[in-house]
C-alpha cells in the first residue's frame, strides 16, 4: 500500500490493535486473544475477518501452516487516517477547534504543556520551510 493514510473500521482496529500488541499469531492465537480486546466473537468469524482484512492488504496471511497472520500496515499510518476521520467529523477539518477542546477539558502537566509547546515550535518551523519552498517555485 502507497504511503497515505488507511481508513479501517472499529472491528478493523481491534484486530490490528491485537496483532500490533501480541505480534503474528495463528487464527486459533487470534480467536483466543481477540477477546480480550473486547470482542467475544466465534472462530470462522475471526477467520473471516481475517481473511478480508488480508484481501483488503491491513493484514499478511503467511503460507505456513497453520498460517500465521500479521499486521502489514502500521499504527502511525492507521492512526492518521483515524485522525483525519475525527478531524473531519467534530471539526470540519480543523485542528485548532480540536486542540482547544482537549486543552479545555484535560488537566495538562508542566511536562504536557511543554511537550506542546514543542510541538508548537516544530509546526512553526514546518510553515516556515513550507513558505520558502513555495516561494522558490
Amino acid at each position: 500500500m502507497p504511503n497515505r493514510e488507511i481508513h479501517v473500521t472499529a472491528g478493523e482496529m481491534q484486530f490490528l490493535t491485537m496483532l500490533w500488541d501480541a505480534g503474528p499469531l495463528t487464527l486459533g492465537q487470534s480467536h483466543e486473544q481477540i477477546a480480550s480486546y473486547g470482542r467475544e466473537i466465534a472462530y470462522p468469524t475471526v477467520q473471516t475477518h481475517l481473511n478480508r482484512m488480508v484481501e483488503k492488504g491491513l493484514v499478511h496471511r503467511s503460507d505456513q501452516r497453520p498460517a500465521v497472520y500479521s499486521a502489514a500496515v502500521t499504527r502511525d499510518r492507521v492512526t492518521r487516517g483515524r485522525l483525519q476521520e475525527l478531524l473531519a467529523s467534530l471539526t470540519g477539518g480543523q485542528v485548532i477547534p480540536l486542540v482547544a477542546k482537549l486543552v479545555d477539558q484535560h488537566e495538562l502537566s508542566d511536562e504536557q504543556i511543554d511537550e506542546l509547546e514543542q510541538l508548537i515550535q516544530q509546526a512553526k518551523g514546518k510553515a516556515k520551510a513550507s513558505k520558502k519552498k513555495r516561494g522558490k517555485q
